[in-house]
């Protein structure tokens, strides 16, 4: 059984107005969570030996629009640290498979408080109506410091398309402005995605979008920066507006107080190979919509002076008789990095008389490879 079978099945049986989804486990937002587990990436639902990837609930929640001709009304996503914006642009950046997101920007400290809320659903409750009593709900029953949002996807693209622009002024005005960008991420406020438990800090990985947005207005030498800057503020409004239709927070554990305002977005302290997975947008990497349709990703390759991917296309040769009997056959292509550790490994198949064929990589970042046919 799958998400998409599961919830087709459960649409077919119980016809209704509206639905709406809870996926409760452990997340990790876009990025391992390497003090649990170091074997699923960007994952939700993790346990059991299984996960869904960002890319995969995206891909579902669009398979069960198609389905069924409608969306999913509310997602709850009941785990830790899924408010992303990666995250929400990944259920709206094709058509809009979910109205409202409900989840947390950092961990998730009670995960059992769906009885105080079911118990208030009449059949005239409307889905917004319902996303904000999952995300009071969660309030209350949390022990210790927590966030929880409510997010309404309409306004997704919107927030996208100011991110783009703020994220296209950074990579022109990038080596203006080098010199000041760590010290304003340090100011950022961040959620607890690495390090010890319990403990927020620069090695955190996960910043608060609006904060982040105020803090390069405020403090930019840039003027175009600054102005992207203000008016992805404005895009991302005030709880309570267009975008964020509800946002809660209490400091203990955590401290919140810096600027918590309801969505985050990746900004890792190094590149290490989970950041190598991020930028990767095919299906074996993250699959971001976000990285596909946005510079953020530039922006952050040259951050961390990491070369830039181009799409990597080479010609394959086949001389009859010495390479593959003239009626045709299969090869295999692989491409290495210098130091022979294998980068990806293509099959070719060549017809009767084809001399040769353009064998696709994808996006390969810049430098030296050795390919290998055999």
């Amino acid at each position: 059984v799958t998400l998409v079978t599961y919830v087709d099945w459960v649409m077919d049986r119980y016809t209704a107005d509206h639905y709406a989804l809870v996926l409760m486990d452990h997340g990790a937002g876009v990025k391992d969570l390497a003090r649990e587990v170091d074997t699923f990436p960007r994952w939700i639902c993790g346990d059991g030996g299984d996960y869904l990837s960002v890319y995969e609930m995206g891909t579902a929640l669009s398979s069960i629009e198609v389905l069924q001709s409608r969306n999913i009304d509310v997602l709850d996503m009941n785990a830790c640290l899924m408010q992303m914006l990666e995250v929400n642009y990944q259920m709206s950046f094709i058509s809009r498979t979910v109205d409202y997101i409900v989840g947390s920007e950092n961990l998730e400290l009670a995960t059992v408080y769906e009885s105080d809320y079911l118990e208030d659903i009449t059949a005239s409750m409307q889905p917004l109506s319902l996303a904000t009593a999952m995300a009071d709900a969660y309030a209350s029953s949390a022990s210790s410091a927590y966030t929880i949002s409510v997010l309404d996807q309409s306004q997704t693209t919107n927030v996208i398309n100011k991110l783009n622009d703020l994220a296209d002024a950074l990579v022109t005005d990038f080596y203006d402005v080098r010199s000041e960008l760590d010290g304003i991420r340090t100011n950022v406020q961040k959620f607890d995605n690495e390090d010890a438990p319990g403990t927020i800090n620069d090695l955190d990985d996960y910043l608060d979008l609006k904060d982040l947005a105020i803090e390069l207005s405020n403090h930019s030498s840039s003027a175009s920066v600054r102005a992207t800057a203000g008016a992805l503020v404005n895009a991302i409004g005030n709880e309570g507006g267009s975008f964020i239709k509800s946002e809660a927070h209490i400091s203990g554990t955590y401290d919140f107080s810096h600027g918590t305002y309801g969505v985050s977005l990746f900004w890792p302290n190094t590149a290490d190979s989970t950041f190598d997975k991020y930028i990767d947008t095919s299906p074996s990497g993250s699959g971001l919509a976000l990285c596909v349709y946005t510079s953020w990703d530039e922006f952050l390759r040259l951050y961390f002076d990491v070369s830039p991917l181009d799409d990597l296309t080479v010609q394959v040769y086949n001389i009859p008789e010495l390479v593959l009997p003239g009626a045709g056959g299969t090869i295999q292509v692989r491409l290495y990095t210098t130091d022979w550790t294998l980068v990806d490994d293509r099959s070719v198949t060549f017809s009767g008389g084809e001399f040769y064929k353009d064998v696709g990589f994808g996006s390969k970042s810049q430098g030296e490879y050795i390919i290998e046919v055999y």
